[in-house]
This record gives C-alpha cells, structure tokens and sequence, in this order.
C-alpha cells in the first residue's frame, strides 16, 4: 500500500507538518509507504486548498505521486480563534462525493476517544487535493484539520489514522 499526504498550509503552519511527520513515521512502522507533498508558498500566494492550485506544481507534482497511491491524507490546520471551531481539537471535513461518509465517522470516532472531534460539510473549494484525489485520480481520501494548540495529541492521532489506512478496504 502506499499513501500521498498533502499539507497544502505547511509555508504558514509548522503544526500541520509536524502532524504530517508524526503520520509518517506511524505509517512507516507499519510497513506502508509514503509520501508527502508540502507547499512552499503561503497561502496567501497561492491558495493550494483551493482552485488556485488548478494547473500548478503542485497539482502537477500531486498527480506523480498519487499513480501508485492506493489513498490519500489531506492535512490542514487551524486556530482556536476561528469560530466556531474554537472547543474542537480535530475537525474532520465531509464534502459530498469527495470524502467518503463511512470512513470521515471512523476517523472522528477514533479522535472522540481521547480528543473532542466533529465531522463538518466543507464546500469542494476549500479541499482541492482531496477533490483532485478523490475525482481525477480516483483514489479515496482522508481529510483532517488539526487545532495548532492540540499538538498534545497529535502522536496518538497520527498512530489511529495510520491504523485507519492500514486497516482501509475499498
């Protein structure tokens, strides 16, 4: 198996990177391998979680590694300070034909075990990657947003979703 993970805020947000490495390392001792394509511009160049990245490097180099990918992880963080996002450690996003149902409630339910968690309707432009994925290179997708003050719990998120895509069957 092999997984593509995207940090399409990694230029503004060390904690989505850190996550990113934390997810590596789990899915590397489990044998799967990965690879992960961070952004080098800030987002607000160029907005890679949205139809900015259309036609980009970015897009282009997403589209190399995902050929042999069997899913893929989009990361992104936020603040505390964005209502109303400010209890929640994790959000995990839903868009409609993009993330599958199924698999965003057992990541959810897998954070709500040590962690306060929610599924919320994302609009498709603010996942591009996971809608690339999802709809272009047809390979299923999960998205997490990661609060940057729970980087507390980030090692046992990151070992549960490698336990998640480890354990994924389509």
């Amino acid at each position: 198996m092999e997984v593509v993970i995207t940090v399409t805020d990694a230029a503004d947000s060390a904690t989505s990177v850190a996550f990113a490495k934390m997810l590596t390392a789990s899915l590397s001792y489990r044998r799967i391998d990965s690879e992960t394509l961070t952004s080098t511009q800030p987002q607000a160049i160029l907005n890679l979680s949205s139809k900015e990245a259309s036609g980009s490097d970015y897009v282009k180099d997403l589209t190399k590694i995902s050929a042999e990918a069997q899913i893929h992880v989009d990361i992104q963080s936020f603040t505390n300070t964005e209502s109303p996002t400010e209890s929640f450690d994790f959000i995990v996003p839903q868009a409609d034909a993009v993330i599958d149902e199924s698999l965003a409630s057992a990541v959810k339910e897998t954070l709500d075990r040590y962690s306060d968690s929610t599924i919320s309707k994302v609009p498709y432009n603010n996942l591009y990657p996971s809608t690339y994925a999802a709809l272009v290179m047809r390979i299923p997708t999960i998205a997490i947003m990661v609060n940057v003050d729970s980087v507390n719990l980030y090692r046992a998120a990151a070992d549960d979703l490698a336990e998640i895509v480890e354990n994924y069957e389509e």
